[in-house]
């Protein structure tokens, strides 16, 4: 977990710059002072995740600090501006970070390593549990069949925020950034019973 531990510092870091200028430009000065003052209230009562104890184990410890800070970010806009602007505001700041984070824990693989990929999901994932296979020399298949984004922002009123790292996937495996492109006919976050990540080659492999 050492490599997915330094993605996340490093997606938190791209996230910082964006948080200030995404809450300054929305909310100005005074306002980015109370909502900020609100999120360090909440953290020092324990939220979000008082409630739920302990972290059970690393993968939950570090998806819970994936995620902890955007859901008290999302209840601190709520409170006082709405939903609407809470979640426009989350999703920048998601896909920022989230990007940089995927950019980070991704081999740079060539379309004919696919494979490797596999088992760079399986073993760095952190937040995810599935099976990866490889369905063909330029298809590989990653069947999530539990997403603790799922589980944890469930628990403490925010699966509305699973979406966005959803979205973070989609917008990272467009071709551009690897040799590869997703697609997905259903996701645990929109009630499906699996996340069915299938990655194929953008250029012909042999």
């Amino acid at each position: 977990m050492k490599l997915a531990e330094a993605a996340l510092k490093k997606g938190e870091r791209a996230a910082i710059g964006v948080t200030f200028k995404a809450l300054g430009s929305n909310f100005g000065f005074f306002g980015t002072l109370g909502i900020l003052g609100r999120i360090a209230g909440a953290k020092l009562r324990g939220e979000p995740f008082a409630s739920l104890g302990p972290a059970v184990d690393e993968r939950d410890r570090l998806s819970r600090r994936q995620v902890g800070d955007l859901v008290l970010l999302d209840r601190a806009i709520r409170s006082k501006y709405g939903g609407e602007k809470a979640l426009a505001v989350c999703r920048t700041l998601t896909l920022a970070g989230g990007v940089i984070f995927l950019d980070s824990i991704v081999p740079s693989v060539t379309p004919d390593k696919l494979g490797e990929m596999a088992g760079k999901l399986i073993d760095e994932f952190f937040n995810a549990e599935g099976k990866a296979t490889m369905l063909d020399k330029e298809t590989l298949r990653f069947n999530v069949t539990r997403c603790r984004f799922v589980d944890l922002l469930g628990q403490v009123d925010a699966a509305h925020l699973v979406p966005l790292f959803c979205e973070v996937d989609s917008g990272f495996f467009d071709g551009k950034r690897r040799p590869v492109l997703l697609h997905r006919t259903q996701t645990l976050a929109t009630g499906g019973t699996h996340c069915d990540f299938t990655f194929t080659a953008t250029k012909p492999v042999g």
